[in-house]
């Protein structure tokens, strides 16, 4: 059959009708009939069957009009011959008594059937309705091809479900991206498991799967991520979109329509930042950050299936004592063998890590509160016992906190709830499992009201200070006191400072106790001073916290608080703890530089308790260092503690820093400092705290008290005889080696691990020891490393000389089977002109760390940038650090334009655009 030509615009459309009649006068009265009923009827007649399939092939035939009886066919030969169900339409004419050919008519697929001699008007109608009809089928057929090409050229995977979960269509994307023909309801039920799974990795059952969502539902699911576990293991992510077919007419029998798309990359990369940004490095598990989304996934879950939900804490007591006597390298092997523990015990849960020592579990379907206690209990019980710390087989016990989130439960709550539980485990002196009560609300509620009547009392002046005399062990003369806070309850009586210090830290008051602190030491020295109490020699101590260290204002402030008492700054000393100092180094090193300017004195509190480093003594600008009272109250019997305490008299001697040895509670740690050479102590020997106005009389107490004898000269304490005149025997127990060199640079006196780290490092017992030009030694050095000895020379030279203060210089060392770094150090020798200290130490552990940080940050920053998606850091101040390639594309801004912005500004409407 010929196509049709379209007809000009304006002009209507002819429809051609094929009357196949052998009767000359019915031809007439046909064609009358339908051109007076629709003049857009065309009528070509033919005699023949022959004549009308040859009509058929050649002429554009909208319709055929067939009498029954022709002379070369049968009635039904000939309905047969021309019927076609993409074909023009079959009008058949019979006459009136011959149903059976009617209706066999019908059968073979004739559009009407009329029956001889009928009016005009329903002959033109018939014709009429089955042109038309067969051309709407044709814009079906057409309509349905298109519709099918396009599915099947789309790049996503389009699967047609049936009401029955049967897979009625699916287009060859579907194949490819799955990588096999996509599987019906049945067939993935009788599998026995659903292959798909959740972001967070847990299995997603058959009945959360989008399609199933959506047909249940009747709502459609857009944008959905589901994982689809693969044969040979790996984990096909997809971005999958589910239309439930009841919302659109004429869709009856089809259930949903799914489409997909492959972002199994972009979910890596998500996931590789994720790994980054919400997980623990250290043990690969999710951090809080994820554990509480997590959480606020699983009891939207619970709420939706009616069931419950547990959280369980699981906490390693004692674990700083760990890390304090096998070092944090160990303590971090503990931590991956607990969390791999924990991952085995519940392995389809999520387990993070909250804190150091603190690990999370989710337990999703828990049950009733025995079946809760059961699971936790079996969790502590799995990270509790023996385990391999550094080289010791220790025995470790944990604490677990449980508590129970019903429908409708918020993921803060419960977490918080977990951690009372767990609060109160510890409490009880740990290795239990504890279930979370009420009660245990009531006592948070009891620490808010504590916490607001510290702000109360900080607020209106309602701390006290207390001050403790600080003596001169050679006479007894008090030289100072340190200023300490006191917090007397109107009903709860006295409270414990390191309690109320802690709380002021958390609610973000203690740069205000600090002021309060700077502000009525200050004065009450004044006032003393006006007094005739003290000399012009009194220094008063106020401790700083690393919240101080860190407010930039803090040397202003101190300058202020002198000029309106009307002293100098040499009678104030601050003191740090060495946790303090290593919060924030850069910031902590230039506030103390900047009072140190003013001329207040700087200590480290609590010396060899926190991190103690030689460096802080180097680097910082210190004038004391205490030593810390579990240090001294095992001195008269502990040789350990002893050996201790005398090395850090000795060092801090060398380096020409006072000492201070607080805790003194008995003569016989008395006498032992005296021996120590330590000039300056502190302690209930003498006078607990004290309210200013009880000070005078306990200054006149403690002169009155016999001094313990001591050496004329401490110095000879330090540096006694040995051998040749000269020894360091109070620095034996040290590891950092050290030597003490005259002003030609000859050894005087070295410590033992001054020795061990010359010959350990490739050295010559001969070049080690007292008489030895040590100079000399450097000068004489050859091959690797020679100019870093020559360099160390010369440096060490200009601080005998005195041209220069202090000297250091990092180096590389090739000791046996391995390379480390050192940093020597040297400076001149308080009190002995013309001699210098000597020290290496050995720095390649924190070399490393530093090499593994940056190589870290440049992993972290390659990732970032090259991240699908958009990533912008913000510092804690709110302004935006940088912005990733893909986010400056985003956003229409420069890299150079995203640093130093309010973090809101890079995404707003007017600056963005529709983006």
């Amino acid at each position: 059959m010929r196509s049709r030509a379209v007809p000009p615009p304006g002009q209507a459309m002819a429809y051609h009708v094929l009357l196949v009649e052998e009767r000359e006068p019915d031809v007439r009265r046909l064609r009358e009939d339908l051109a007076c009923g629709d003049p857009r009827l065309v009528v070509t007649p033919v005699a023949t069957l022959a004549a009308a399939r040859a009509a058929v092939a050649c002429l554009p035939v909208d319709c055929i009009l067939l009498n029954v009886s022709l002379p070369d066919r049968h009635a039904l030969e000939a309905v047969a011959a021309l019927s076609s169900t993409d074909g023009p339409g079959l009008v058949v004419l019979t006459p009136g008594e011959t149903d059976a050919v009617a209706l066999g008519a019908l059968a073979l697929g004739a559009d009407e059937h009329l029956t001889a001699g009928c009016p005009p008007e329903v002959l033109v109608r018939a014709v009429r309705h089955t042109v038309e009809r067969r051309a709407g089928r044709r814009l079906l057929c057409q309509q349905d091809a298109l519709f099918g090409w396009a599915v099947e050229s789309l790049r996503e995977g389009v699967v047609v479900y049936d009401s029955d979960g049967r897979i009625a269509h699916h287009n060859g994307a579907a194949r490819r991206i799955l990588g096999f023909a996509p599987r019906s309801v049945q067939q993935l039920r009788a599998a026995g498991s659903s292959p798909y799974v959740r972001p967070d990795g847990t299995p997603l059952p058959l009945e959360e799967h989008p399609s199933r969502v959506a047909f249940e539902t009747g709502r459609p699911v857009v944008g959905a991520t589901v994982g689809l576990r693969l044969p040979d293991g790996e984990t096909r992510w997809l971005l999958v979109n589910a239309i439930p077919a009841g919302r659109h007419e004429g869709l009856s029998g089809i259930g949903t329509v799914v489409s997909f798309e492959d972002v199994t990359a972009r979910q890596r990369a998500v996931q590789a930042l994720e790994n980054i940004t919400l997980r623990d490095p250290l043990t690969g598990l999710t951090n809080r950050a994820l554990l509480l989304d997590r959480l606020g996934q699983s009891l939207e879950r619970a709420m939706a299936r009616g069931a419950n939900v547990a959280m369980v804490l699981v906490d390693v007591d004692g674990f700083n004592s760990l890390n304090d006597g096998y070092g944090f390298a160990a303590g971090d092997d503990l931590l991956a063998d607990l969390a791999s523990r924990l991952q085995r015990r519940v392995p389809a849960a999520t387990v993070g890590r909250l804190s150091a020592d603190t690990f999370g579990v989710i337990l999703e379907s828990a049950g009733d509160s025995d079946d809760v206690v059961a699971a936790a209990h079996g969790l502590r019980e799995a990270a509790t016992g023996r385990c391999t710390v550094g080289e010791a087989d220790v025995y470790v016990s944990c604490s677990a906190g449980v508590a129970l989130g019903p429908p409708g439960a918020a993921a803060e709550q419960l977490l918080r709830n977990a951690d009372l539980a767990l609060h109160r485990a510890k409490a009880a002196g740990g290795g239990r499992t504890v279930v979370y009560e009420d009660g245990d609300l009531a006592s948070a509620r009891d620490r808010l009201e504590l916490e607001r009547d510290l702000r109360l009392a900080i607020a209106r002046g309602g701390l006290t200070i207390e001050y403790q005399p600080i003596v001169r062990i050679s006479d007894h003369a008090v030289v100072g006191a340190e200023a300490l806070a006191r917090w007397h309850h109107p009903t709860r009586g006295p409270i414990a400072p390191a309690s109320f210090v802690e709380m002021a830290t958390t609610l973000g008051l203690v740069r205000q106790l600090t002021r309060q602190m700077l502000e009525g030491a200050c004065h009450q020295v004044a006032a003393w001073r006006a007094g005739g109490v003290i000399g012009p020699g009194f220094r008063v101590a106020v401790n700083l916290t690393a919240a101080d260290l860190a407010d930039p204002g803090l040397p202003g402030e101190v300058h202020e608080i002198l000029e309106r008492a009307g002293l100098d700054a040499g009678c104030l000393t601050l003191e740090v703890t060495e946790t303090g100092l290593v919060q924030d180094t850069d910031t902590a090193l230039a506030a103390l530089y900047a009072v140190r300017r003013l001329g207040a004195h700087v200590s480290i509190d609590d010396f060899g308790t926190g991190y103690s480093s030689l460096s802080y003594l180097r680097r910082f600008p210190i004038d004391k260092v205490k030593i810390d009272k579990s240090f001294v109250q095992g001195l008269g019997h502990d040789p350990d503690a002893t050996t201790l305490a005398r090395g850090i008299v000795s060092l801090a001697s060398g380096l020409g820093l006072q000492t201070i040895a607080e805790g003194i509670e008995n003569d016989v740690q008395l006498q032992a400092l005296v021996q120590l050479g330590c000039p300056l102590a502190q302690g209930y020997l003498w006078s607990e705290p004290v309210p200013p106005e009880r000070f005078a009389d306990r200054i006149r107490e403690i002169a009155s008290t016999p001094v313990v004898g001591a050496p004329s000269d401490v110095t000879q304490v330090v540096l006694g005889s040995r051998g040749d005149g000269i020894a360091w025997a109070a620095l034996d127990s040290l590891r950092a080696p050290l030597a003490v060199l005259d002003m030609d640079g000859t050894i005087l006196a070295t410590n033992l691990s001054w020795q061990r780290f010359t010959l350990d490092n490739g050295g010559r017992a001969a070049d080690c020891g007292p008489g030895v030009n040590y100079l000399g030694v450097c000068e004489r050095a050859r091959g690797q490393g020679a100019d870093g000895a020559a360099q160390a020379a010369l440096g060490i030279r200009a601080v005998l000389a005195g041209r220069a203060e202090r000297f250091e210089l990092e180096y590389d060392c090739s000791a046996p089977g391995t390379l480390r770094r050192f940093q020597l150090f040297a400076s001149p020798l308080s009190g002995r002109t013309g001699m210098a200290v000597v020290a290496h130490l050995d720095i390649t552990d924190r070399h490393r760390a530093e090499l593994a940080l940056a190589e870290s940050h440049h992993r972290h920053q390659s990732l970032v940038d090259q991240a699908p998606v958009g990533v912008l850091r913000v510092g804690p101040d709110g302004l935006t650090l940088d912005a990733n390639p893909p986010l400056c594309t985003i956003v229409g801004r420069p890299p150079s334009d995203m640093q130093g912005m309010a973090s809101a500004a890079p995404l707003a409407p007017e600056e963005a655009g529709e983006t």
